[in-house]
């Protein structure tokens, strides 16, 4: 019995010692860890006119914590403290996962200090956010983020945040990729006389992507959806959407990707013109995928890393694959008529690129647009662009004033009609435009040697 018990005390110290190392061992990955994903965010924080810099790290056997402050580089707004509390050690717990590395519990707060952006006043008695992330073994990082809902008046301007929910989780590992689900129940902003108005209702967006060891896409899909979008602008008016449906896929097969996007939504407005319903689908082929993976590299650097020859070798070899848009097709229903438009594109990268200078590059590159819209859109249409160079739209200035846009805009359409650059039938304005080998044409009728005039001929 004597020597079970001298045993038992010798196994059960060796067990609290094996504890005790394999914590602290673990505190020291975790430590590592967390300096690799600041410095890798500190660079993208740069491009974004961001300052990321770490406060403190204090590491335990059993728990150590940390202090991070993000804020603006250019703006006096406020910045943000993210305080964290790590837990670490063989049997961390976390959502699901018995053996993890360690649990990270985050929470942060706005330091305003002489802010004046309108985020001065928000969140003066409450974290903006909080965020429960699980380290795992192999280093996937899985991040469960929680936002209160929080009202706030900054000057006239009032504001409403309905909250966050989110997960966010970056795979390593034999499995590599990224997954993030979003909800935000609502974001509205009420400017006085409605100029800057904004609402947004019930989203929720989603993301999957799956990428082979060296970091090139294997496939990903996407989703967004939004119950209603609304935000009125000085110069279109109110510009709205409901059921607002984006969704995209892509798919990879012997180094090349292919990509489905789509758009939808109903009962939309821009300006004075009413939607009923909307579709836009896109479908693009052979583009490189080492390309998309080194340009993704590219943007993680900071500026003064970036040299021109390497921006150059990635376009090279992206065009280098032939890529192309096979489709580009919108449907718009209004209360006037239908709004529609087919596009495609294709580069031809055959041949070796020495250069990447406009004239060539357009020789090689061909395109096909039809467009058509009802008459009195084409007109709204064509008035909006004398507004861009005349400095006046029809909602403003004296009636007559309006009037007289309206007569310039029917004027210059005419004139388009003239040489039949435009067509006009069946109460519908339609063009169709095409690049081929340097030559633009617009309805078949030549109008430039693009590859000629850059050149200089």
């Amino acid at each position: 019995m004597g020597r079970f018990r001298l045993f038992a005390g010798i196994a059960l110290l060796a067990i609290c010692g094996v504890l005790v190392l394999s914590s602290y061992y673990f505190g020291y990955r975790v430590q590592g860890r967390f300096e690799e994903v600041f410095a890798k965010e500190a660079k993208w924080a740069h491009r974004v006119q961001l300052q990321s810099e770490v406060l403190s790290y204090s590491r335990g056997v059993f728990s150590s914590n940390a202090t991070t402050r993000i804020s603006p580089a250019a703006v006096n707004g406020p910045a943000l403290i993210l305080r964290h509390h790590i837990r670490h050690g063989p049997f961390s717990r976390g959502g699901n996962r018995l053996l993890s590395l360690a649990v990270v519990e985050t929470v942060a707060e706005l330091e305003h200090g002489k802010s004046t952006t309108p985020l001065s006043t928000a969140f003066l008695n409450k974290a903006p956010f909080r965020a429960t992330t699980l380290v795992a073994l192999g280093g996937s990082v899985r991040s469960r983020i929680t936002s209160p809902r929080e009202s706030w008046q900054s000057g006239d301007i009032a504001f409403d945040w309905g909250g966050l929910n989110a997960t966010v989780t970056q795979l390593r590992g034999s499995e590599k990729g990224m997954e993030v689900d979003l909800q935000c129940p609502r974001v509205e902003m009420n400017v006085p006389g409605r100029t800057g108005d904004m609402l947004i209702r019930d989203v929720r967006a989603s993301r999957s992507l799956r990428r082979n060891q060296k970091g090139g896409i294997i496939n990903g899909t996407s989703s967004f959806r939004c119950s209603k979008f609304r935000v009125h602008g000085g110069k279109w008016g109110e510009v709205s959407a409901e059921s607002l449906t984006m969704g995209s896929r892509t798919d990879r097969s012997k180094g090349l990707l292919r990509s489905v996007s789509e758009l939808g939504l109903e009962q939309g407005r821009i300006g004075n013109m009413e939607i009923v319903q909307g579709d836009f689908r896109m479908r693009m082929d052979n583009i490189d995928a080492k390309a998309l993976r080194q340009w993704r590299k590219l943007l993680q650097e900071s500026p003064e890393e970036i040299s021109e020859k390497r921006v150059n070798g990635i376009a090279k070899r992206f065009l280098a694959s032939s890529p192309r848009m096979e489709e580009a097709k919108l449907r718009m229903e209004t209360e006037e008529g239908e709004i529609r438009l087919d596009a495609s594109a294709a580069f031809d990268g055959s041949e070796e690129i020495a250069d990447l200078k406009a004239p060539q590059m357009l020789q090689r590159l061909e395109t096909r647009i039809r467009f058509s819209v009802p008459v009195a859109i084409g007109v709204r249409m064509a008035t909006a662009s004398l507004d861009v160079f005349g400095g006046l739209t029809a909602d403003q200035g004296s009636d007559q004033e309006g009037e007289d846009l309206k007569h310039r805009a029917r004027g210059w359409l005419e004139q388009l009609r003239g040489p039949g650059y435009i067509t006009r039938d069946s109460g519908r304005y339609a063009t169709s435009l095409k690049l081929e080998q340097g030559l633009l044409s617009v309805n078949d009728k030549p109008i430039l040697p693009l590859g000629g005039f850059l050149q200089g001929q």
